[in-house]
């Protein structure tokens, strides 16, 4: 064999560990499906993966966009959205026609087009062949492969008809480190309203900075709302043009956008708040209107039909229609939140052990509930750029301080009378951390909660490059834990009975 570049790959080692991954038929054991799953380093994919069959640790659940390790959680198994061909063409959606249609029914929504929007997957003749015309549907519950078998974690056909839509380029990738590096380098302007917008200190709503959304890195962005919000300097005046093509795909997606001026922000950030204030109540009203055939049209409250731009904290409407329809990305995140439910586990505790999940439609608000499986997914997903908590003490006990680690262990000092009390991490012989929050094991991936699994994994490392990488990563995950145990709770919270 000869060395090629182009295999080495991110994988997930285990939860919040990746590591590089030469990712080859000969040096690599048990590949199972992964080269269908993550076929070439740029294809996009996002993949749930659960416990085995036989686990006997408790089941969990962990969503990757990185190939994982057969091992990530007990005996890995992989439900991914899409499948590929091996070269990275072919992209084929693993949710079916068939099961999206049983959503929609279910949940009261029309149902497919009989015409398909894009040409069969299948070669001519081989459609009908492989048809089902009558799936099955005896059970009122689907399983998590939707009438397809799985074969080594990853779908398999057995009737149904898959259409292929066109491959989207994967530019997510490419766009991360421009926002890493966005954020290490705000302007005045982005600093002072970040300021005042983090940490849920507008309407209790959740911002994110620099966020990759599509192929645009948005300044700051509010997942619950869907809203857009961005700081215009002087160059923006003569690139408008750019900006109306970017705004006018953000918003045919369905995103909510204001923009304001850096002026606007330096000379008032009070007023801005107050204009976004107005911006977030009215979109919320919007959203509580959605099913009414007559909304009220006036200035006080938004049409039925906005998808909204914004331009400098006035509303501008396009005229497209607000669609929530069930899709079937609606339907993998509403499988994510599914698989969270503390009901869920509790009742099919046995069946799990035996079997793949299969997926019950439960009575209750699907796209609330997905919604909240989309939020939970992106937490896990995008955990490298979460803000670090700030509650963390990170203290040089010897000098010089170095970043090497050898082993690091949580240990109880003299100090540490009280037992509920999170001990004190040895980092190292010159570093220790205090100020773990007494809930930071409530939420686990596996036996471990996201602090332990880098504790327990991260041994004889150091990276000159980035030496701190370890300690701003367990600042990141208790900010992921504490987002976490919020979100499971608001899922457990919408249902704790029996399915419908």
């Amino acid at each position: 064999m000869s060395y090629n570049k182009n295999k080495i790959r991110f994988s997930d080692y285990r939860p919040f560990i990746k590591q590089y991954l030469y990712f080859d038929k000969i040096l690599n054991q048990r590949r199972y499906q992964q080269p269908k799953i993550f076929s070439k380093p740029d294809t996009y994919n996002i993949t749930i993966c659960v416990s085995g069959i036989a686990h006997k640790k408790l089941f969990s659940t962990m969503i990757v966009n990185k190939i994982p390790c057969l091992d990530m959680i007990e005996k890995t198994q992989c439900f991914p959205l899409y499948s590929y061909n091996e070269d990275g063409t072919g992209k084929k959606e693993n949710i079916s026609d068939w099961a999206l249609e049983q959503f929609r029914e279910f949940y009261g929504e029309r149902t497919l087009s009989p015409q398909p929007p894009f040409p069969s997957a299948y070669g001519k003749g081989e459609q009908e062949s492989n048809k089902n015309p009558n799936p099955s549907s005896n059970d009122d519950s689907l399983p998590l492969n939707f009438r397809g078998r799985v074969g080594d974690g990853v779908y398999t056909k057995t009737g149904d008809v898959v259409y292929e839509k066109k491959q989207n380029i994967n530019k997510y990738e490419l766009l991360k480190e421009p926002a890493r590096e966005l954020r290490k380098k705000m302007t005045l302007s982005e600093k002072l309203i970040w300021e005042k917008i983090r940490n849920r200190q507008v309407l209790n709503k959740k911002f994110l900075r620099q966020k990759i959304i599509g192929r645009f890195i948005a300044d700051f962005y509010c997942d619950e709302i869907k809203l857009i919000v961005e700081i215009d300097g002087d160059v923006h005046e003569i690139e408008q043009e750019r900006d109306l093509s970017r705004d006018s795909w953000l918003s045919d997606n369905g995103y909510n956008i204001v923009r304001f001026k850096n002026s606007e922000i330096e000379k008032g950030i009070d007023q801005v708040l107050e204009q976004l204030i107005i911006v977030i109540n009215k979109i919320e009203n919007s959203n509580q209107q959605l099913g009414n055939p007559n909304p009220p049209s006036n200035d006080d409250c938004l049409p039925l039909n906005f998808r909204g731009r914004v331009w400098e904290g006035v509303y501008a409407k396009t005229g497209d229609s607000v669609s929530q329809e069930i899709t079937k990305e609606d339907i993998f995140y509403y499988i994510y939140s599914v698989l969270h439910l503390d009901w869920y586990r509790e009742t099919y505790k046995e069946n799990l052990k035996i079997e793949l999940p299969r997926i019950p439609k439960l009575d209750l608000d699907f796209h609330k509930f997905s919604k909240l499986g989309r939020a939970l997914a992106e937490l896990h997903l995008n955990y490298e750029d979460l803000d670090e908590y700030e509650g963390l003490e990170v203290k040089g006990i010897k000098k010089p301080v170095e970043y090497q680690i050898k082993k690091m262990r949580f240990i109880k000092t003299k100090k540490d009378t009280d037992d509920t009390k999170i001990p004190t991490l040895y980092y190292n012989d010159s570093i220790e951390i205090d100020g773990f929050p007494e809930w930071i094991n409530n939420y686990k991936v596996g036996n471990r909660s996201p602090v332990e699994w880098v504790v327990d994994q991260y041994k004889d490392w150091f990276d000159e490059e980035n030496p701190t990488y370890v300690i701003d990563l367990l600042k990141k995950l208790v900010t992921l834990t504490s987002e976490s145990i919020r979100l499971i709770n608001e899922i457990n919270g919408m249902y704790k009975g029996e399915k419908k």
